[in-house]
Order: structure tokens, then sequence, then C-alpha cells
């Protein structure tokens, strides 16, 4: 069947999931490990992007810059120059009571400003998983 995320490959070949719709941002927010990096375009309609992390890993950086950017692009922000990600583990999301479809509020969270670098971005796409 249809998967809820497209998976993006990066350098080191690690993977950044990426929710197709609002059900399906709800369905790989919640299949993310406590410890996963979770991420969204802050104040606008976007996808939800999981960063697959270790117990005590530390993002790196890039694969950081990384999933903001994929977070920026597909969002309503997309067209803009610069957008702000919040990002924070997944043990510190939770689904707004009653709310609609991937409607999530986190604690602790980070703001990244981002700026979309297009050739980088074109660069990522090209790296999905088929």
């Amino acid at each position: 069947g249809r998967r809820p995320d497209r998976v993006f490959l990066t350098d080191g070949q690690r993977s950044i999931r990426v929710g197709r719709s609002a059900r399906d941002n709800d369905l790989v927010t919640q299949s993310a490990k406590p410890h996963d990096l979770c991420l969204h375009a802050r104040g606008v309609t976007g996808a939800h992007v999981v960063v697959p992390l270790g117990k005590r890993e530390v993002c790196p950086s890039q694969l950081l810059a990384d999933a903001a950017m994929l977070a920026a692009h597909f969002s309503e922000s997309a067209r803009e120059l610069r957008v702000e990600v919040q990002y924070c583990r997944r043990r510190q999301v939770r689904k707004v009571r009653k709310g609609p479809p991937g409607v999530v509020t986190g604690r602790q969270e980070r703001v990244l400003l981002v700026e979309m670098i297009q050739p980088r971005i074109r660069w990522m796409l090209e790296q999905e998983e088929r």
C-alpha cells in the first residue's frame, strides 16, 4: 500500500522522513521513537519531518539543516527565502486534544531560521527513496 511518508537520504545515507498529508503527519510523528527529532515550519501548514536518531545522539548540524530545509520546502512557506522551523525530540511532542489531523504542540522547542538553498533542496529531492 501507500506509505504515509516520503524518505530522503542525505550525504551520510541518513534518512529524513516527511509526512505526505495532515493524517500522514500524525502517523509519521506517532511512529517516531521518543529520541527522534521532529521538525515543522513554524506557524504555517506543512509536513511533519522526523530525523531518526540514537538514544543519546546529537543531531549533526548538516542533517539538522537538511531536515529543516525539507520541513520548510513542504510547507506554505516554501517560496520564502528564510523560514523559521521549530524542532524538538519526539517525546516532547503532543497531539492537540480534539484538534484536527496533523496539529501538534511541542515542549522545549527550539527555532531555527533556515535559509532556503535551492541547489541543496533540489539535490535532496533527487535522493528520495523509491
